[in-house]
């Protein structure tokens, strides 16, 4: 073999001459969030930016609060839906991360329709957590919603508390205190249809103090649920039949 034939080729030559040139190939894992290269794999697995830490936080129940007051928002304002990816990159994340903890923190008994509430009202999106929205809301709220879910969300929150003490649910309105229940009717867990539909809510309410009506007035107001029994008679006798026959 003759020193002409052992010779590499132009092209190789060039190519092994960029080559070292350009040093050592190295393999380049990229976040799919925000685009940043790292060398090794591992330091990929354990790198956290903004973006990658929203889209793991997508499963929170107060994220997921938030992404669905984001998404009615923008179908209401703009009829234009919006991705859980649209949601991650908003510059109002944050904005409505802070309203779906909030929703948490207080219990919200329903925040799809509260976060409504406040869109059809046209409450500026950082006033959202304030708890005079959100009483203004329930009020509204627990004087108009239906007989049956208010009596499903009344009958989970008693046998919350009777598996407390290990009794009845239907012995909330007799072994309960007092105080608790007028918290759980101003918290909304407690509705007002409970209260005026089970037998032993209406003795309830008959025998506590003044102090504690004053408390819960505004929602258990007399005059406007005698006109709501009377809107819905049938239904409402249906369901005093029901929980009186289950020992309410």
């Amino acid at each position: 073999m003759t020193e002409t034939s052992r010779k590499p080729s132009n092209n190789l030559a060039h190519a092994i001459e960029q080559a070292i040139q350009s040093g050592p190939i190295i393999q380049s894992h990229v976040c799919t969030f925000c685009g940043k290269q790292f060398a090794r794999e591992s330091t990929l697995f354990v790198h956290i930016c903004e973006p990658k830490r929203r889209h793991g936080q997508r499963d929170a129940v107060g994220v997921r609060i938030a992404y669905t007051a984001y998404a009615d928002f923008y179908m209401e304002t703009e009829r234009n839906p919006k991705t859980y990816s649209d949601f991650c990159a908003s510059q109002f994340y944050n904005a409505f991360v802070r309203f779906g903890d909030y929703c948490v923190a207080v219990g919200t008994i329903d925040s799809g329709a509260y976060s409504r509430w406040l869109i059809k009202h046209r409450k500026r999106i950082d006033k959202w957590c304030t708890d005079r929205f959100y009483d203004e809301w329930l009020t509204e709220h627990l004087r108009e919603e239906s007989l049956a879910i208010a009596i499903e969300r009344s009958v989970i929150r008693a046998q919350d508390w009777a598996s407390e003490i290990d009794t009845a649910p239907s012995e909330y309105f007799r072994e309960c205190a007092s105080n608790v229940i007028c918290s759980d009717i101003l918290k909304g867990a407690t509705s007002p249809w409970f209260l005026y539909a089970a037998p032993s809510g209406i003795e309830w309410l008959e025998n506590i103090n003044t102090d504690q009506f004053k408390l819960i007035a505004k929602l258990v107001d007399p005059q406007h649920w005698e006109d709501r029994i009377n809107r819905h008679r049938s239904d409402y006798v249906d369901m005093r039949t029901i929980l009186s026959n289950g020992g309410f």
